[in-house]
């Protein structure tokens, strides 16, 4: 096994690859005496994932190997430098492809010594360096990027002590979707892929988001734009701004269950009306873009009344109890917000807020009587407020609310600089909690869904010159381990 664990200051969580000898499918790995979640990857591999909480220094991981007579590794030490006050070096690459062959990682720009080795996720690894130029290198094998993810990477002198940052390599996965949502049960993600690409166009798909397999499921017509699950997860709705009609399938036979002629117009928004899974809202594009037409229908019969809103996809959202709709302005010059009460008949209008301090394209969301924004103003559902206290948050960010985990996930890119990142904060204090990177990212994505125990998925929007991989990723800021 490894001599030691290395890691820097405030480093995040990250995927630990323990390599060693005689390990079996039962091995289990114990961080700090914690016996944690161990993935058998051979007699010579296990892998577990290490939380931020896990890495103080003297801290243990050990190996046992279960039986009549368990065996226990001996410990290896968590060690964390001192970080270096020095210049930031240059990583090279910060983002590949899962599944990728075997790889140079460099690091240049700052001073070495002899007895520096590149740290890739709390391991040491062998280095070449050349002192004159301030640079050092090592080659990653491909099993450290098979799957989706992320690793730690920073340099650390073992006669000095020192290390620099923790510098994040994005491991992604080359797949473009135009609409995503985890599946029922299993943690995975079904999405729907355009007609613009190669892989899999015009169909539904099935992503493994821990392995990165891609599974198609069953071709699609009219080239569908916006993915849905009903209220009681036992079907999906599927729609297209380039067609009138939604498509409604079993799950998880994908048998077809129905279908909804809009009669005029494109599927812009699409949301569950809770408890009743045969209910759907459907933002309906109009004549007037970016103008959508509200209509909640029932086994493909529209309701009645209408509702409207002047904005894009997002922008609408229908509460817990499917008593209230509220439409965000978000489009044209008003921005401000529009409340309805939801019955039988359909939408009747109950209010309108002042103008609101939002932009254009704007997203809502709505969890325990507040509404929050993707620019970070939270507003009252009730009052239609907003209310004192604002999350900031970058410009064209596209965000998500998970309140099981009492969080909410903001992402934004910095432009050209091609650096983007996923902000995290407490739902209940809108305090920050953490933030993470993600390498490669030009512009907003266009959709972030969360996954499994502890996921998150981050779909970059391609026609703002990303390019089509996503970002697949566990991390302990959405819950431990």
């Amino acid at each position: 096994m490894a001599a030691a664990i290395i890691y820097p200051s405030g480093s995040p969580s990250f995927q630990l690859s323990i390599p060693g000898v005689n390990f079996i499918s039962t091995s289990a790995v114990l961080l700090n005496g914690r016996e944690c979640p161990t993935t058998y990857l051979g007699p010579n591999r296990l892998s577990v994932f290490v939380n931020t909480a896990d890495l103080i220094p003297g801290g243990t991981c050990r190996v046992r190997n279960p039986g009549p007579t368990p065996e226990l590794s001996e410990p290896i030490y968590f060690i964390r430098g001192s970080l270096n006050d020095g210049p930031v070096p240059m990583t090279s690459p910060t983002k590949v492809g899962a599944g990728s062959p075997a790889f140079t990682l460099s690091f240049s720009g700052m001073p070495v010594d002899k007895d520096t080795v590149i740290i890739w996720n709390g391991l040491a690894m062998p280095t070449t360096v050349n002192l004159a130029l301030g640079y050092a290198s090592t080659t990653i094998p491909e099993q450290e990027v098979a799957r989706p993810g992320y690793a730690v990477a920073a340099l650390y002198s073992q006669s000095a002590g020192w290390i620099t940052p923790a510098q994040i390599v994005n491991i992604t996965l080359n797949q473009p979707v135009s609409g995503m949502v985890e599946s029922p049960a299993d943690g995975n993600l079904l999405a729907i892929v355009p007609d613009t690409t190669s892989a899999h166009p015009k169909s539904l798909i099935q992503i493994d988001p821990r392995s990165g397999q891609v599974t198609p499921l069953l071709p699609l017509a009219d080239n569908p734009s916006a993915l849905m699950l009903a209220s009681d997860k036992g079907s999906i709705y599927t729609g297209s701004t380039q067609s009138s009609l939604i498509r409604r399938l079993a799950w998880p036979s994908l048998a077809p269950l129905s279908t909804i002629d809009l009669v005029s117009g494109g599927t812009v928004s699409l949301a569950a009306v809770p408890g009743s899974p045969n209910s759907v809202m459907v933002g309906k594009s109009t004549s007037f873009p970016p103008t959508q037409e509200i209509v909640i229908y029932d086994d493909g019969t529209p309701r009645s009344l209408h509702g409207a809103v002047d904005g894009y996809r997002d922008c609408i959202a229908i509460d817990e109890a499917g008593a209230k709709v509220y439409a965000l302005n978000n489009g044209l010059t008003t921005f401000d917000m529009r409340a309805y009460t939801v019955d039988g008949s359909g939408l009747a209008s109950i209010g309108r807020s002042g103008t609101l301090d939002i932009g254009f394209g704007t997203g809502l969301a709505i969890s325990g009587g507040k509404l929050y924004t993707s620019s970070g103003l939270v507003i009252d559902s009730a009052t239609l407020a907003p209310l004192s206290k604002r999350i900031v948050v970058p410009s064209d960010s596209r965000f998500l609310v998970d309140p099981p985990n009492n969080r909410i996930y903001f992402v934004g890119a910095s432009g050209t600089y091609g650096t983007g990142y996923v902000f995290v904060y407490d739902l209940t204090t809108l305090n920050q909690v953490g933030a993470l990177i993600l390498h490669g990212m030009i512009s907003t994505p266009q959709r972030l869904v969360r996954w499994g125990r502890n996921g998150l998925a981050v779909v970059p929007d391609s026609g703002y010159g990303n390019d089509s991989t996503m970002y697949l990723f566990q991390t302990d800021l959405v819950r431990p381990f």
